[in-house]
């Protein structure tokens, strides 16, 4: 199932979000965790504030996740909005079919 722009757009936000959230909770400022995560300043906030991330590689989020000390996963609160449900589940069976070709290359 391809995700709409609405569903892509509502995904970047969060992940922002959470992105930013790590990155306060580990003490970073955006410039340490951008050399951190092999990236340039400029793409993590934008990352950071819900820009598109379809540039990412699984590599990029392994490595934020070992920054962060964190599972590849997606956190959400109790959302109402079926479209919202809707593209969640899209991507958090697109995120463990991905950790589970990651897992069994390994």
């Amino acid at each position: 199932m391809e995700l709409t722009e609405n569903q892509r757009s509502f995904l970047f936000e969060l992940l922002g979000d959470e992105l930013e959230k790590l990155r306060e909770e580990a003490g970073l400022d955006v410039q340490t965790a951008a050399r951190y995560a092999g990236i340039s300043l400029e793409s993590f906030e934008k990352y950071e504030q819900g820009g598109s991330m379809s540039n990412l590689s699984l590599h990029h989020l392994m490595r934020w996740a070992a920054v962060f000390g964190k599972r590849l996963d997606i956190c959400l609160r109790d959302y109402s909005d079926s479209e919202k449900v809707d593209a969640y589940e899209s991507a958090k069976k697109k995120l463990a079919d991905l950790q589970r070709a990651f897992f069994m290359g390994c």
